[in-house]
């Protein structure tokens, strides 16, 4: 079994590489991160997943030491230069900047990763 993930990863190596550079290429601060999440949510979407973004999973008044309006807008608007998602890119605006992925696989046990971008 794990011989078979070794390979499966190894497979995987040239695009997980790829895709990290990427995301490295566009940093974005705190709450910016429109571009990253967008991408995110796109692969999700492509590999199956139910995918909600934004308001859907993040709570307006729970978002401590958000940037003004100006600085929000000015960095969507920089996501959307560099590439971002347009269909997710709606959803994160504003710094609602969560993403989280579903996949439904029968009955449990559930299980939940969590990571910050």
């Amino acid at each position: 079994m794990y011989a078979h993930i070794e390979e499966l990863a190894d497979r995987m190596t040239e695009k997980l590489v790829a895709c990290r550079r990427d995301f490295h290429k566009y940093a974005e601060s705190g709450w910016f991160e429109m571009r990253t999440a967008s991408l995110i949510a796109r692969r999700l979407t492509d590999m199956g997943y139910e995918v909600l973004a934004g308001r859907d999973v993040c709570r307006d008044e729970s978002r401590m030491g958000l940037p003004p309006d100006e600085e929000l807008q000015k960095n969507c608007l920089r996501a959307k230069e560099q590439g971002a998602d347009s269909e997710f890119l709606e959803k994160v605006r504003g710094g609602f900047t969560g993403v989280m992925g579903i996949l439904r696989c029968g009955e449990g046990p559930t299980v939940a990763l969590r990571f910050d971008i």
